[in-house]
């Protein structure tokens, strides 16, 4: 059986130009005050690509020049101290488990990474 995740992101890639890129940011936690937040609720758009229902997520879609689609999820790392409050996070091995995407990868090197990893694939941006 095929995921459907992956068939949505094949499908967003086959409508794309050829050296596109696409990056799709999940929600973030909305605080009520300093000590609690509202319910969390995914981004539609993150939800329909991805399944993976975790805050401070990102997805990048590379599409390269025979648009074949890469896909690299962004998702925070583990942090117990955290999970004590906020409750389990999955962190980059455990997302493996809810989605099936090609790469995944801390979001903390993603502020470092984002343009060196876009870069070569694209030749000429374009705003669509």
């Amino acid at each position: 059986m095929k995921n459907r995740y992956a068939d949505r992101r094949s499908k967003l890639g086959a409508m794309l130009p050829k050296n596109s890129a696409v990056v799709i940011a999940g929600a973030a936690v909305q605080y009520r005050n300093a000590d609690s937040s509202h319910a969390f609720r995914q981004d539609s758009n993150f939800w329909y690509l991805t399944g993976f229902n975790e805050p401070e997520s990102t997805l990048v879609l590379l599409i390269n020049e025979s648009k074949d689609v890469q896909s690299i999820a962004f998702v925070p790392k583990k942090d117990a101290l955290k999970e004590i409050w906020d409750g389990y996070r999955a962190g980059p091995n455990g997302a493996v488990k809810f989605t099936v995407l090609l790469d995944l990868m801390k979001n903390v090197i993603f502020l470092k990474m984002n343009l060196e990893l876009i870069k070569p694939l694209i030749t000429k941006p374009q705003i669509i």
